[in-house]
Parts: structure tokens; sequence; C-alpha cells
């Protein structure tokens, strides 16, 4: 074999704000595509694994298989090191080494992956051609580029442009390929690999929020002026230092903006390892459906279909930019976040799917029902006549009821005897207490009927109806991949806070905080008022300094400073008073129980309690804590 090097340049480097962004990147945000096809006992490559966040990730996902790390810039990996001991992760080792001349022999491994590696390449078929004679026959290669022509960004602020073709030229120069994420199918077919062995899909990073608009602005203000790009560039003549300082200053008042907005297109491909037989068929000119060997067929019903490992037939699977979608739904309760979010989930699937749904309000089965016939999309859908019969044949079990004691009795019924045994995950999306989740998670692996999830949601019933929910996800990281596509159909965003109980304890520790952080707006808007303040100057003086909340930005309690605040339509609409009591006192029941000092919960929920007994308050948004406090209006 000819063992020839890298040649290209890395255009980033490695400075400190270069491994920032690497040391960022999980599995979860960065290959996700891959995770549900991982399988304990795998033997996994990780190639240009930089501080080796991936990587260690991914030795999660083959227990008792193996991940190795290989990376050009032995330095770098010190840092890898050190993570998988911190993480003490013993199934991960990393190593030193030339993606163009790999030394491991024919078929080493099950799975090759590689994460913005092709772009920064002389030969990126060369290297591809490397990875696909170390896997092993049936195994995956797997790649993940992005593609600077299709980054997105608002406001398109004056230089922004400018920067990207700055980029462009750089790693040009450097032997790269910016556009990297759009071609690597192309590449493929060049290193040997058959198209209707290949599948392809694309996914985002997106940076939205306030911190995380920040974070990212920040990171290329920095790296414009401090890495190796900078280098290169006025190396090159490409750009003078003045010119960077520009596009730096470029960055940093794009950050500022406040509706700014990124998102950071990637391709994702993984390309099915044929056996030799069928390569060497290919190579003779035989048609895609020559062999009636499962094996040597390459005709996928559709492009989320990837190959089982050699020896199995071709399985169904998702392996679109997310993790697989199953076929059969139940959906319990259709109250006003369910009926909504069961609505979304049906329309967004494919209608070979099915959805049984069920609620005690016969009413509420009906109306939905009628509203999907009247679309004529998504899956079928079917009225069960209980709990038990909306879950027996269904993979997926979505509940979202409105107490604990709902959630206990649902559960009660559902994991019955007569229920079949089924490797089923169960979503419960109530808001309820940990300990009341942690005790239906035991009674459904005691069952041995499949996992258990909490995600509790944000957004209110206009996110549900929108479809733009954000989920709090308390799940063990393997489940994950199964559980997030899922979710995404009814919402916006999924943030895994841990294992499972986590995503409640998450949710509830920030309604605490909201709950306080209300009164105190309202408390604090009414002594302003009181001393003669104008209430929009007084809350523009709050929302530039500490005292900045969401209920004084966003749910202003006082009419009129915030239009679209429910203070405008006499407190109608928004988030329930009564809901936020509720999640009140489930806050304190947890912080009794882990044993935490909440010295403001008892005062906060009198103050709750007696706005929702007046009848100028009760079933109004909990802003009207102003009204109850005496507030001008």
């Amino acid at each position: 074999m000819d063992r020839k090097s890298e040649s290209a340049t890395y255009t980033h480097g490695h400075h400190a704000s270069v491994l920032r962004s690497h040391r960022w990147r999980t599995a979860l945000n960065s290959a996700a595509y891959l995770l549900p096809h991982l399988k304990a006992g795998m033997q996994v490559l990780d190639i240009g694994c930089g501080p080796g966040t991936i990587t260690v990730d991914l030795a999660g996902y083959v227990p008792d298989g193996h991940v190795t790390g290989l990376e050009r810039v032995g330095d770098v990996l010190v840092q890898a090191r050190a993570l998988a001991e911190e993480r003490g992760v013993a199934n991960v080792d990393f190593v030193e080494g030339d993606a163009n001349a790999l030394d491991y022999a024919e078929g080493t491994f099950d799975v090759v992956v590689c994460h913005q590696v092709l772009q920064h390449v002389k030969d990126p078929v060369g290297i591809l051609r490397e990875m696909r004679r170390v896997t092993r026959t049936g195994g995956i290669v797997a790649a993940r580029e992005s593609d600077y022509g299709s980054f997105a960004w608002y406001p398109d602020v004056d230089g922004m442009e400018h920067w990207r073709s700055l980029y462009r030229k750089v790693a040009s120069s450097n032997g790269g390929e910016p556009d990297a994420g759009r071609m690597v199918h192309a590449w493929a077919r060049k290193a040997g690999f058959a198209a209707g062995a290949m599948t392809s899909s694309s996914s985002t990073w997106c940076y939205s929020t306030a911190e995380e608009v920040a974070w990212w602005s920040g990171l290329w203000a920095e790296r414009t002026v401090a890495s190796a790009f900078a280098k290169t560039a006025v190396a090159g003549g490409i750009a003078t230092e003045a010119d960077l300082g520009e596009v730096s200053e470029v960055w940093k008042r794009w950050g500022e903006q406040e509706d700014a907005w990124f998102s950071v297109l990637h391709g994702e491909h993984a390309l099915i390892l044929a056996p030799r037989a069928c390569r060497d068929a290919r190579r003779h000119g035989a048609p895609n459906n020559s062999s009636r060997d499962a094996r040597c067929s390459f005709a996928l019903p559709d492009m989320r279909v990837v190959a089982a490992r050699l020896g199995g037939a071709v399985q169904r699977r998702g392996f679109a930019s997310t993790a697989r979608r199953l076929d059969s739904y139940g959906f319990v309760g259709l109250g006003q976040m369910g009926y909504q979010m069961a609505k979304n989930l049906q329309s967004k699937l494919k209608p070979s799917d099915k959805v049984a749904i069920f609620d005690i309000n016969p009413e509420a089965m009906e109306g939905l029902e009628t509203e999907i016939k009247a679309a004529s999309n998504g899956a079928a859908v079917e009225l069960a006549a209980s709990a038990f019969d909306a879950s027996k044949d269904a993979d997926t079990v979505i509940t979202v009821l409105p107490e604990p004691q709902h959630v206990r009795a649902v559960y009660k019924s559902i994991l019955t005897s007569s229920l079949p045994k089924k490797d089923r995950v169960f979503v419960d999306c109530s808001t309820i207490d940990p300990s009341t989740s942690r005790q239906v998670a035991k009674s459904v692996a005691d069952a041995g009927q499949g996992t258990f999830v909490d995600a509790p949601m944000s957004g209110g019933v206009v996110g549900a109806t929108a479809g733009t929910l954000t989920f709090m996800l308390g799940a063990n990281a393997r489940t994950v991949p199964r559980v997030e596509p899922v979710l995404l159909l009814m919402g916006r965003k999924v943030l895994h806070c841990g294992e499972q109980g986590a995503g409640l304890s998450a949710k509830l520790a920030n309604n605490y905080l909201l709950a306080l952080n209300n009164i105190a707006t309202a408390e604090a808007m009414n002594l302003g008022m009181r001393w003669g303040l104008d209430p929009k100057t007084l809350a523009g003086v709050i929302n530039v300094s500490t005292g900045r909340c969401w209920p004084s930005e966003v749910n202003n309690p006082v009419r009129g400073v915030v239009e679209t605040a429910p203070a405008g339509r006499d407190y109608r609409g928004g988030f329930g008073i009564s809901l936020m009591k509720k999640d009140l006192r489930l806050a304190m029941v947890a912080a009794r129980e882990a044993g935490a000092t909440m010295a403001l919960a008892d005062a906060a929920f009198g103050v709750y309690d007696e706005a929702e007994r007046l009848d100028e308050c009760k079933g109004r948004d909990f802003s009207v804590v102003y009204r109850y406090l005496g507030g001008k209006e």
C-alpha cells in the first residue's frame, strides 16, 4: 500500500478557541444519525477525534466493545485521555496516526466514523478508501461534514458574507473543501461504495438563545484573529491583520443582535460495506437486484434503511439525521396540551404508521379523530377503549396526565399480566414529582415491558399547537436516540437533563424560580409605580439590569408594558395560576424528599393559594398575582 501522508493544512488548527468548540461536541449533537445502529461488542474507529468528547460518548454505546480515537496531532490526545479517565470510561483508547495510511489490517472495525474531517484533507476519496479497507464486511463507514455554502444566519449584519468568502478562500488554499457536506456521497462512489448501499441525510447545529449566540459569536471573533486560520490568511496574502480585526468585530456585532440566529448545516452519510462477492459482482456490471441473497441486495426500500451486519438480512431502520421512528404509537391523555401534541404527532408520521389514542373524555377522542380525518394526512388513527388498549400493540407510548395519582393509575391499568411482552418505550410528559416518576419507571422495568422516561415540557398550549415545545428529558443516554426523534415531532427542542427523573427535577427547579420571579416582579412593578415611575420606563430599566427575568421581559404583569402579555387581556390565557400552584407544590414535595431548604417556598405558595381563591384572579395567568397584591391597573 502506498503510505502517503496528509498534505493539506488543517484550517482551524488547535487554538484554544477551536478546542472550546470541539469540546462542546457530543455523540448526541454530532453523531445522532449513527447511534441507533451501535451495538454491544462493536469495534469502532473515530478518525480525527480531537479532544475526544464524541469518542468517549461513543464508548458508552458499545458495552463490551471498544472505541479507538485517532488524531494526527498528539498534543490534543492528552485532553482526550484525561477526559476518558475523568469519566471512568475504560473501553476507549487514543492513538496518533494519519487517516491516509491507517495502521490497521483489513476488516479490523465494525464502524469507522469521522466528523468534520474530510473537508480539511487533500484527498477525501483516498481517506474514504482507507476507512473502507479497515471496515469489516457488512460494517458501516460514517461521515458527517459541514457545508459552509449552506450556513444561514439572521440578521444579515454587514460583513458576515465577507467572512464566509474569506473562510472559503483560506480553506481552499489549505487544500480543503468547505462545502464537503454536499459532496461526500459522490466521493464515496469514487472510493468504491455502491450507490444503493449509501444513506444520506442532513442535520443542523442551531444557535438561537442569548447564551448560544454569545458563545458562537465569541468563538469566531477570537479564532478569526488568533487561530491557524488567521495565520494562513495573512501568510497567504488573503487578508491583512487589519482585515481580520474588522471581521472579528463583525462577529461581535452580529452576536449583539437581539434576534441573532445561526444554523450550521451538515451532510450525514452512512456507507454500508457490501460482502466481497457483491463488490466483485458490482465491478463486473451486475444489476442492483441480481442476487437473491439478502446480503447482496442493494435496492433499498427508502432512504432510511441500513443493512444489518454480515450474515443478517436487510433490516428496516431509520438512518436519518436522528434516530429511527417506530411504527406503532399509543397516546394517552387528550387535555389542552395532549390534544395538540397528539395532533402534531399523527400529522408528521407516515401513513403506514398507526396511533392509538385514549382519553377518559370520549368527546376529546372523537373531536381529534374528526380533525385528523378532515386533514387526510399522517398516520392512521385508532380510538382505543382504554389506556391498556392504546398501549398493547405500541412500540412507543406517550402519556400526558394532570397529577401524580393519574399517572400511577394509568400505568397500573397498562402493566397487567395480559399486556404482551415488548421492548416499549413509555414517554411520560406529565409534570409530576420525580419520586412518583421513579416508582412508575421501576414498575415498568419490573414488568419487563421496556423503558420509562420522563419528558415534561414547556411552551404551554401555544407551543403544543405550534409544535414548538421544549422537552426536558430524563433518560439513560442509550435511550435518548430512540426517544428524541419522537419528541421532535411534537416540539422544537429536547434537553437531555440526565437519568430518569432528571427531566422533572430540572423543570420543577426552573418553575420554582419562575414562581418566585413572578411574585418579585409584580411587587417591584407595584412599588415603582407607587413611587411615581412610568411602568414602561421601570420595565426598561429592569430589563437592561440585573433584575431582568422572564416575568419582567416577556410576561410583565402590568397592562401595556408588553403588548402580547396576558395582562393586556385581563390575564386570560397564558400559564394558569392553578398550574403554577401545582408545580410549586410538587417542587416543595421534591425538595423535602431531597433535604433541600426552600426558605421562600411557603410564602410563595401562600400568595398563589390565596390569589387563586379570589374570583378576580381564579382561572387566569399566574401573573395575576399583581392584581392580588393591589397593583395599579
